[in-house]
């Protein structure tokens, strides 16, 4: 095997453990998954497990998003004035569907 794929495979094992999706004690079963099935078959699989989490975490969690999670809205009158530009700025997708939730059309083309 290339000691450029087995790196890689290395890498990605090692963000996995970083991430607290698997535990060091299990690096190298995932290595040699990833040696036998290929890098991207590994990337796939380790991006379905999900992160561990405290349990003070699940015990203490709120329905309201965190700091780096995007708040939702249901219609474009929901969304605060001051932040109302920034939403059609950075998430065009989002501004759309609530202007349509808020008129009931589509934004005209201009």
């Amino acid at each position: 095997m290339e000691t450029l794929q087995l790196a890689s495979i290395t890498a990605v094992v090692d963000g996995a453990i970083a991430e607290k999706r698997i535990t060091a004690d299990k690096k190298e079963h995932f290595v040699n998954i990833g040696k036998a099935a290929g890098i991207d078959s590994l990337r796939t699989t380790l991006s379905l497990m999900q992160p561990v989490r405290k349990p003070t975490e699940v015990i203490h969690q709120t329905d309201e998003p965190r700091d780096d999670e995007p708040k939702t809205y249901a219609k474009l009158s929901d969304v605060p004035a001051d932040q109302l530009e920034k939403l059609r700025e950075e998430r065009p997708q989002d501004y759309e569907r609530l202007y349509k939730a808020e008129y009931g059309h589509d934004i005209p083309k201009k």
